[in-house]
Order: C-alpha cells, then sequence, then structure tokens
C-alpha cells in the first residue's frame, strides 16, 4: 500500500537524503557570509563564477561580497587605526586606472536600494561607490573605502534663480552602469578650458533615475 515500508524505498530515501545534502553543500549563492578580516593585501578564496572559453583568457577573482579588507583612510584622516572594509550588496558598473606606483584603482557602484545598509561616508544609506587600491604584481587588494564624502546637488533656485551646487545630502538608489573616461575626456587643450580630473560617472536604475558625476582623482 502507500505507507507500505521495504528495503528498496528505504535505499532510495537514503539516497535521496545524500544528494540533498550534497546539494546543500555545493549551493553558493546561499553562503551565509561570514566576516572575513585582514591587515594587509588580500585575494578572495572564492573561485570564478565564469569560465574562460578561449585558451589564451585567465580569470583570476579578486574580491567576493563578503570579503573584508583594510580600510587605510580611516586611518590616515582621524580614526588612528586602520578599519575593516566590507564589500556588500551587488558590485555593477567598475572604472579603473594606474597610479603609477606599482598599483591600480578600481572603482565600484554598489547597487543597492536607497533605504539598504547603512549610513556610508557621505551621511546616507543606500547605493554607493567603493574605492579599491589593488597591487599590480600580485593582485592582492590593499585597502578600501568610500569615493563619496561630499554631495553637491543642483539648487536651482540659487542665485535669484539662476542655480547652482550646493553641499547636500542624497540617499542614491541602485547606481548601476558606469564610465571612466580617458582624463583628457573633458579638457579643451586648445582653449585650455576643463579639467584633466578623472571623473567617474554613473546613473540610478530607477523612475526619475539621477546621474551623477565623481571626482575620482
Amino acid at each position: 500500500m502507500l505507507f507500505r515500508r521495504n528495503n528498496s524505498s528505504q535505499k532510495f530515501r537514503q539516497k535521496d537524503a545524500v544528494s540533498r545534502r550534497q546539494f546543500l553543500n555545493r549551493r553558493p549563492m546561499l553562503e551565509t557570509l561570514e566576516r572575513r578580516e585582514v591587515l594587509s593585501g588580500f585575494q578572495t578564496l572564492h573561485p570564478a563564477y565564469v569560465v574562460p572559453v578561449a585558451p589564451s583568457v585567465e580569470i583570476t577573482p579578486l574580491l567576493t561580497v563578503g570579503d573584508t579588507v583594510s580600510d587605510n583612510y580611516a586611518a590616515n584622516n582621524g580614526a588612528g587605526v586602520s578599519a575593516p572594509y566590507r564589500m556588500v550588496g551587488i558590485p555593477d558598473g567598475l572604472g579603473a586606472f594606474d597610479n603609477g606606483n606599482g598599483t591600480f584603482t578600481v572603482l565600484m557602484n554598489h547597487e543597492l536600494g536607497n533605504t539598504a545598509g547603512i549610513a556610508r561616508d557621505h551621511g546616507s544609506k543606500g547605493a554607493f561607490v567603493a574605492r579599491y587600491v589593488i597591487d599590480k604584481s600580485t593582485l592582492e587588494v590593499l585597502e578600501g573605502d568610500d569615493l563619496i564624502k561630499k554631495v553637491y546637488l543642483w539648487n536651482s533656485t540659487l542665485n535669484g534663480g539662476a542655480g547652482d551646487f550646493e553641499l547636500a545630502t542624497t540617499a542614491f538608489n541602485r547606481l548601476c552602469s558606469a564610465d571612466l573616461p580617458d582624463a583628457t575626456a573633458f579638457y579643451n587643450s586648445a582653449s585650455g578650458k576643463g579639467t584633466t580630473a578623472r571623473i567617474f560617472m554613473n546613473g540610478e536604475e530607477t523612475s526619475n533615475g539621477r546621474a551623477f558625476a565623481h571626482i575620482a582623482s
């Protein structure tokens, strides 16, 4: 009958239990993110989420959500000690440039809703841009911190209605794609106008989303 037990059904249930345990042990997307903290160079122990097809391509994972690196910015700006800096949320748009000293900087959007997470360096919860410094030889992540320290928003009522930027606070919502143009992109060498500062550009992936420009160097 339906509830009769026999050796074959017991073996089937035992195999089913084993297969379920194997599945649970292998599902990376449901892993509990424990705190992993270091004080020097770091490279994630997690495997790559993609594999190369061309034989000349090699993929090296550098950092995974849940990993913690050193925030030397905190140590150099009043905290006195290097604080842990954790990679969180959904990593999205990127930009990178050479620092000229054996390291390179990676700028990374963290796509979070505007009420998610903790208050960042610019004063609000939500999405943010991280700055990571990576050793070119070892590919170890040496430090990380928030790129955005202050926010200036356009206020059309200033200057008698002509408008101007003013220091403000805002919660960014789902910063998605990004672009880091060449340092000469906003400079006119013929007129001498513009800037050679590196400007990291991104925008919000939401209704009435805003576009932003961040001074990166």
